[in-house]
């Protein structure tokens, strides 16, 4: 069926290409206007500095008309092969242009660094002071280096000839007719629906197959039954894959089994002599060999049922031992009841006649399909214009193929009305692999690498990103994953994660279970998904993609069995990915990194977290632009004070090592830090000190301190200042310390504190009790707190 929609979708992404290149290219010409003061500071070519900063004038002023051109053409019919054409060169000069851009952005934060040490190493300048110096607040020009001007002229040669042809393409400012949808994404309100799902028109399914479970089944001659039910659904069957997954919640451990058998053997150990119910959700799979070992291990055992949801027939036939249940379309009234649900939520239908007229003729357009009436539903929840739902009712799309269902028009209505950034937005989805699970807090900081959240500094990119994905579960694109009760936890539909290949282009490559070869040199995001076939994993080909932005290492959690994935980063391999803004090798076994990582100017993603990587090359601290850093604490152990540099560091995610170990104390100088967790407090001068914190005012979420019996002094703990810290959700203070070695048990006697003891207390133990009782009180948090842990306390009291 994706077949039937590639023209229309070809076209369409001509339109989306459009949109994304208009936003590169305002923001680019935004940013110029920094270059031509900074420029007349000072000219690295023998040029007189004011022909540059004209030519940096001209080049805006093309950037801003262009932009305004394509604004007008975001919807126009763009079928011909030359304006594709045109539309990817400025897409290609567009991006060439951002990198240009950030990469001056960097050599003035590089500057910035080198002042504010500079100002550091001076005697008459407290530390303190320094520590509070933001390179926000260090004003400096830079001059615009000669090879970034010898770029930026040749980026204005190529718009220049792309401007010439605007005659050929027809192409005007007033050109075309503007859909009347909103182009610039605005935040939806917050819907209870996302919380709580309701279900119409199963009842009578529901307890047909309660019956079928119930029922013994005389007639069929196995013990265990396997009941399909054809419906909505489909990913491909891997039968070793598949028990994997069915290891963890039968047996609750981890599946460390990399043969068939020892996963067989292991699960009738544990299901011999029990009843079982076991649910197959989503399967694919039209070849009997492939369900034969399961289905033969299952039937050995005791007698149990098996639940197959599948939409395909073949795999109900294959699989079946009593006849398969197919899912209806649903009547008008139970699709009507899913409608109204969802796009009259906060709404009285009584009060708007005419879109209850218009959205009951959409109902019939979904043809029974919840799925179809849901995404449509979800669209026009917040639209109370009645040619907005009637532009949904007569697109052209419905017609597309009458005697298939209308679950793709219906997806696509909903993609073709999204605004551009919440397209691009979507697209990234496809780098993941069908039936994937995303973290909130991942996926924002990923795409916020990207630069599609850029906050005009009135709100944090972190709460742009993440206002994204709530209007993507406003409009059915993602759902929470039922099996877990936090709603940090994210899926995508299976057809809707087909929407998001189709529409993605060739900038967006998933290599699913093979090996980096014969990639397009167009492709700006790829991701590698593993598997148990690949050992050795070498990443060669990535040399020849100078325009890659993102690389994926992706290993899925449901299948996860601590992996020997090597990967054999090359020295030089990093002099060719100058553009790359995240790189993700978590749960890898990369065990070094080269110090040509250095050359990455624009990297602003680093997750080398659950790896190998015991020493981070000295290179790494001149990434000024990294705004997320994984690693293990094992990382630390031959770092210094030049983490202080990372001044753009927002999230430090940080995995317990092989033994305790302790923060540096220049991270303090990380005024930006949100994420920063678990902290070991040390005792040695190197090591982080409770009092480190108190420059840390936007951590937010939740924060892990342990070895607290580290704190040596009340007023250390009063300096930690962790009651203005606002954004902190939940606080885990630990007074467990795991290493002696480093563990302090003078309990504040250094610091004075034992001429304030209580004359009662006159024991050691004591003492040490009403000092970490002082210790505690000194600690309150925020009154925002929503949840507080305190362990290995040995305070009689609380504050």
């Amino acid at each position: 069926r994706l077949m039937q929609l590639s023209k229309r979708e070809e076209e369409k992404n001509s339109h989306m290409a459009s949109g994304f290149v208009s936003s590169i290219i305002k923001w680019t010409a935004e940013k110029l206007s920094s270059l031509i003061p900074a420029q007349m500071a000072g000219c690295s070519t023998s040029e007189p500095c004011t022909h540059v900063s004209e030519d940096f004038e001209m080049l805006q002023k093309t950037m801003l008309s262009i932009q305004k051109v394509l604004e007008n053409t975001e919807e126009k019919d763009m079928q011909s092969f030359s304006e594709k054409l045109h539309i990817k060169e400025l897409s290609g000069a567009a991006h060439d242009a951002e990198d240009v851009l950030e990469e001056y952005e960097y050599e003035v934060l590089r500057a910035k660094v080198i002042a504010r040490r500079q100002v550091g190493s001076g005697r008459k300048r407290k530390f303190e002071e320094v520590c509070e110096t933001s390179t926000d607040d260090i004003p400096i020009l830079v001059p615009v280096p000669n090879n970034l001007i010898i770029r930026m002229k040749e980026i204005k040669k190529r718009f220049d000839t792309i401007t010439k042809e605007w005659d050929t393409l027809r192409l005007r400012e007033s050109d075309g007719l503007r859909r009347r949808d909103d182009h610039v994404w605005t935040p939806k309100p917050t819907s209870s629906l996302l919380h709580e799902p309701n279900v119409h028109g199963r009842e009578k399914d529901k307890e047909y197959i309660i019956q079928m479970l119930l029922e013994d089944h005389e007639n069929s001659k196995n013990s265990v039954s396997v009941l399909p039910i054809v419906g909505m659904g489909g990913i491909d069957f891997d039968v070793l894959e598949l028990t994997r997954k069915i290891f963890p919640p039968i047996t609750k451990r981890s599946c460390y089994y990399t043969e068939l058998n020892e996963i067989v053997d292991a699960l009738r150990e544990e299901l011999m002599g029990k009843r079982f119910l076991l649910v197959l959700d989503d399967v694919w799979n039209d070849k009997p060999n492939l369900w034969t070992p399961l289905r033969d291990f299952l039937f050995a055992l005791e007698p149990g049922k098996v639940i197959v949801t599948t939409r395909n027939e073949s795999t109900a036939k294959i699989m079946q031992t009593v006849p398969p249940h197919r899912l209806d379309r649903l009547g008008f009234e139970d699709c009507w009841l899913i409608f109204l649900q969802q796009a009259f939520e906060g709404r009285d239908p009584t009060a708007l006649p005419e879109l209850v007229e218009i959205g009951k003729k959409i109902v019939v357009k979904c043809k029974g399909l919840p799925l179809a009436v849901k995404v449509l539903g979800g669209l026009l929840r917040f639209e109370s214009d009645d040619w907005k739902w009637t532009d949904i009712l007569d697109s052209e799309l419905w017609e597309l193929d009458e005697e298939e269902d209308q679950i793709l028009p219906a997806l696509r209505l909903r993609y073709d009305r999204m605004p551009p950034a919440l397209k691009q937005c979507f697209m990234h989805f496809s780098l993941f692999p069908n039936d994937y699970d995303f973290y909130k807090n991942n996926i924002v900081r990923l795409l916020m690498s990207q630069g599609l959240f850029r906050s005009d500094g009135t709100e944090r990119e972190e709460d742009i990103g993440r206002a994204f994905l709530d209007d993507l579960l406003q409009r059915s694109i993602l759902e929470y994953d039922p099996n877990y009760e936090s709603k940090e936890l994210l899926k995508m539909h299976d057809l809707v994660h087909d929407l998001a290949q189709s529409v993605a282009g060739e900038e967006f490559i998933r290599v699913d279970y093979g090996e980096l070869r014969n990639l397009p040199g167009e492709v700006r995001h790829l991701s590698l998904v593993w598997s148990n076939s690949i050992s050795n994993l070498n990443l060669l080909p990535l040399k020849k993609l100078n325009s890659l932005r993102k690389f994926l290492i992706i290993i899925r959690d449901d299948i996860f069995m601590h992996p020997e994935v090597h990967v054999d980063v090359l020295n030089d391999l990093f002099r060719n990915l100058k553009r790359l803004r995240a790189l993700y090798l978590r749960w890898t076994r990369v065990g070094l990194l080269p110090e040509s990582i250095g050359n990455l100017k624009l990297l602003r993603y680093l997750d080398v977290g659950d790896t190998d990587v015991k020493r981070l090359p000295e290179s790494i601290f001149g990434l000024y632009n990294l705004q997320t850093l994984g690693i293990t604490y094992d990382a630390l152990e031959e770092s210094h004070e030049a983490i202080k540099d990372l001044v753009n560091l927002r999230h430090f995610l940080l995995n317990e090592g092989t033994y305790p170990k302790y923060l540096l104390s220049g991270i303090r100088h990380l005024t930006k830090l949100q994420t920063l967790t678990p902290i070991h407090i040390g005792r040695e001068s190197r090591h982080f000190k409770i009092q480190d914190l108190k420059n840390l005012s936007h951590l937010k979420g939740s924060l892990l301190i342990l070895n607290l019996k580290n704190v040596t002094s009340v007023e250390d703990a009063e300096v930690a200042n962790l009651k203005s810290k606002k954004d902190l959700k939940l606080l885990d203070l630990s007074w467990k310390c795991n290493d002696i070695l480093h563990c302090n048990s003078s309990h504040g006697r250094n610091s004075g504190e034992s001429s304030n003891v209580p004359s009662e207390a006159t024991s050691s133990l004591l003492i040490a009790d009403w000092f970490e009782e002082q210790v505690l009180a000194s600690l309150e948090p925020h009154t925002n707190l929503e949840e507080f842990i305190v362990s290995y306390y040995s305070g009689i009291r609380f504050p």
